[in-house]
């Protein structure tokens, strides 16, 4: 008898998020790169961008809840349901960074793909 010990890639992020000035980053274990991320639920002036979600215009202060779901390079899936509260001071990340940076933000997207180092 064989007993398989892979493992899956998991979503490694709290229930709670806060949205600051910089956004969230989701991490991720037992993954092959590269990830796709898919957030629902994000509101107006809140986009996901590379691994992350992101400021990018007036998004209503409140508390919001999302599904999101990564797959990885082997299809391996994970979903997690978390609650995204955002402080009626966060500013659109473009506001939030230094005037010397020509970072602009991409339109709102719901799902990204990006490669990153496999983890084991």
């Amino acid at each position: 008898m064989t007993i398989s010990l892979a493992l899956s890639i998991s979503i490694d992020s709290d229930s709670y998020l806060n949205l600051g000035n910089k956004g969230y980053s989701f991490s991720f274990v037992n993954f092959k790169a590269p990830i796709v991320l898919e957030v629902a639920g994000l509101p107006d002036g809140v986009a996901v961008k590379d691994l992350s979600i992101v400021p990018v215009g007036n998004a209503a202060p409140g508390q919001y809840i999302l599904s999101v779901k990564a797959t990885d390079a082997t299809k391996q899936k994970d979903e997690k349901i978390v609650i995204l509260n955002i402080d009626q001071n966060v500013k659109p990340i473009s506001q939030a960074q230094s005037q010397s940076s020509n970072v602009q933000t991409n339109q709102q997207t719901s799902s990204v793909q990006k490669s990153s180092t496999t983890s084991s």
